[in-house]
């Protein structure tokens, strides 16, 4: 079950009392009505391109036939097109060039790329396991489908029946391999069975909005995967009152043309949150402190980063899982205390998530979250061979030895 589906802010929190600590009821009906409208407004585009893609569906099947629990005891590393990338992006190479040493099912980190990183990753020399497609419009066909050399074409494509078409079957002409999941309501459900004889519910999720927060969902249902590791979604761009500064901003490469294409132009809108910045402590080298910056954002990011917020609060107590947030001068996972005017000005106002579900969300660099995990895993594996097992055994988690390694102080 996803926050999608919990349509009151009481059912929220019955799940979770704490969830009040990160929104109230006026922001929760914000959430639900945006997704409300998301639906209506996309679900005849949506439900053309199922249509469209039945035929794709039955050459390649779906995510989860083809790589349920293959995240077991693994790392996801989630890529996002935040300016953030920029400050990871040379140790996000060097952890792919380690990961390389290993074979791939034994690889620690599972690379996945949002729609637009695919390319800039690629630049890079970088190969991900995946790429993740959640648009159901054409806009991204140059990211996804021009100038990619055939070395680049063993990423699987992660899609929603829902999305293009256009994008889908170009994928599948260079010898791209895809793997499905499925949205809708009962009528796509419906629909899909007559088609392929498949049971739509065994493939079906409910999105997170946003690329990076549905692929939260996919890494804990389909891959098995307990420790999330987020990069580049900042949700956030400069705080300017300049438009062309903002939307200078919004992305790594500095291109904003994507958004326009997607008839989003989210750099309108200027709205403030604080966003987080990490630093390593000259005293104490081992330690991080964490300080707040003023940044942009629009209703619609913020709308995603609730999401997401909400979404690991109801379920902090449900189940075992671990996010890594390393997006750096992002606002995700950054909470105020009270929402008045007054209150937002005061620096005080200000905390991060990790104080309500220390034992679910970390706000950490990309440096401190590999090695925790690393060392979580290196722990794992010296257990199961003290039992005499190899690393093999799905059970325990590598989240089940993920602890308060390191440490987080705020300035």
């Amino acid at each position: 079950m996803s926050v999608k589906e919990l349509k009151t802010y009481e059912s929220l929190i019955e799940k979770n009392p704490k969830v009040e600590r990160i929104l109230t009821p006026e922001m929760a009906q914000r959430m639900f009505d945006n997704n409300d409208f998301t639906i209506e407004s996309l679900s005849g585009l949506w439900r053309d391109n199922l249509h469209k893609n039945i035929a794709l569906y039955k050459k390649h099947g779906s995510f989860i036939d083809a790589f349920q629990g293959f995240g077991v005891n693994k790392a996801v590393i989630a890529v996002g097109a935040g300016p953030s990338f920029n400050l990871n992006k040379q140790l996000l190479k060097e952890i792919y060039e380690w990961n390389l040493q290993f074979p791939l099912e034994h690889q620690p980190f599972i690379i996945i790329a949002s729609n637009k990183q695919f390319k800039p990753l690629l630049d890079m020399g970088i190969c991900p396991h995946f790429v993740i497609l959640i648009d159901g419009g054409s806009a991204l066909y140059p990211q996804l489908c021009e100038g990619i050399p055939k070395r680049y074409r063993d990423s699987f494509l992660i899609a929603g029946l829902h999305t293009s078409n256009k994008i889908l079957k170009q994928w599948d002409k260079q010898g791209g391999q895809i793997c499905f999941y499925a949205i809708g309501d009962d009528e796509e459900k419906t629909y899909f069975k007559k088609k392929t004889g498949d049971d739509a519910e065994r493939i079906h999720i409910s999105q997170g909005g946003n690329v990076l927060n549905t692929l939260w969902i996919l890494s804990q249902n389909v891959l098995g995967s307990a420790v999330y590791i987020t990069v580049g979604n900042d949700l956030a761009f400069k705080y300017s009152k300049n438009k062309e500064e903002r939307a200078n901003s919004f992305y790594a490469d500095g291109d904003y043309r994507l958004n326009i294409l997607n008839k989003r132009d989210e750099a309108k809108d200027q709205l403030a949150w604080m966003g987080f910045e990490l630093n390593e402590s000259i005293i104490l080298p081992e330690r991080v402190l964490c300080d707040f910056k003023l940044m942009g954002t629009s209703r619609q990011l913020w709308i995603y980063k609730t999401w997401l917020e909400v979404q690991a609060g109801v379920f902090a107590d449900q189940h075992s899982f671990h996010i890594y947030n390393c997006s750096e001068s992002g606002i995700l996972g950054v909470l105020a205390r009270e929402n008045s005017p007054k209150a937002m000005m005061e620096k005080e106002n200000w905390y991060l998530i990790d104080e309500v579900f220390p034992n679910r969300w970390h706000t950490r660099t990309l440096k401190q979250a590999r090695n925790h995990f690393l060392e979580a895993r290196r722990c794992l594996m010296d257990t199961q061979a003290g039992n005499g097992a190899g690393f093999v055994a799905p059970l325990p988690q590598v989240t089940d030895f993920v602890s308060g390694i390191g440490q987080l102080t705020l300035n």
